[in-house]
């Protein structure tokens, strides 16, 4: 009796592992395609500029090659 609820327990165990797998990889996948969505709404006659860091206390210096392209103050 004891081995048998331990082997039930165990493959419990297994099958809520392999779900949990299942789970994640199905929410990345959906999110990975709403994504490519999204960026396929904008339009290929946009133009993406990045998001000024400087209201953050960060001064972006993108001509001098500095790492990141961000300078300490």
């Amino acid at each position: 009796m004891k081995n048998k609820l331990r082997s039930a327990l165990t493959m419990l165990g297994i099958v809520f592992r392999v779900a949990a797998v299942i789970a994640t990889a199905a929410t990345g996948s959906g999110a990975k395609r709403r994504i490519q969505q999204q960026i396929a709404s904008i339009g290929s006659n946009s133009i993406v500029l990045p998001v000024s860091l400087a209201s953050s206390g960060l001064r972006m210096n993108l001509h001098r090659g500095d790492p990141l392209g961000v300078r300490c103050p």
